[in-house]
């Protein structure tokens, strides 16, 4: 498991709408060129399924989200699976008078705090990870350096966004 707290210079609704809104995740995600909805509503608690468009010739991933705890523009706790790896995330934002004056008239940034963790999903995963694809080394690599640099793609598409 990997956590930790950023200090944002955007309001707290902007960080929350790269957080929580699929549709704006390709301003955060490198390579990403669109997200399908195929079932469920990414905004409410319950069962959501995604489809990812990478760019180039990428095959698109399934994504099912179950979204276990939202409190809109405060919390968002989820667990998402892909056919080998099973993502556990955990968002929480504040208030942080540290920013102030930003075009949309809100009077304070936002205090991210954040947690997240990587594992394969089930038996033949792990047999797969093992012998042939090092997925214990990816699933070190995303909770290493893949997810902090999310939270930091968050913060600078939040900041960039903030000052017009």
């Amino acid at each position: 498991m990997k956590s930790g707290e950023r200090s944002i210079a955007a309001p707290r609704a902007l960080v929350w709408s790269l957080i929580a809104d699929p549709a704006r995740a390709t301003e955060v995600i490198s390579g990403l060129a669109h997200v399908e909805v195929l079932s469920g509503d990414p905004g409410q608690v319950g069962q959501c399924v995604t489809r990812l468009h990478f760019r180039g010739n990428a095959r698109p991933r399934a994504l099912a989200t179950e979204i276990t705890e939202l409190v809109a523009e405060r919390r968002r706790v989820a667990r998402s699976v892909t056919d080998l790896l099973l993502f556990t995330s955990e968002y929480t934002l504040s208030d942080d008078d540290g920013a102030r004056g930003f075009r949309d008239g809100t009077e304070a940034g936002t205090r991210l705090v954040w947690s997240g963790d990587c594992r394969l999903n089930g038996p033949l995963a792990w047999l797969i990870a093992i012998v042939l694809l090092g997925i214990p080394a990816l699933q070190a690599a995303y909770l290493r350096s893949t997810l902090p640099a999310a939270i930091e793609a968050y913060a600078r598409a939040a900041e960039r966004l903030a000052k017009g």
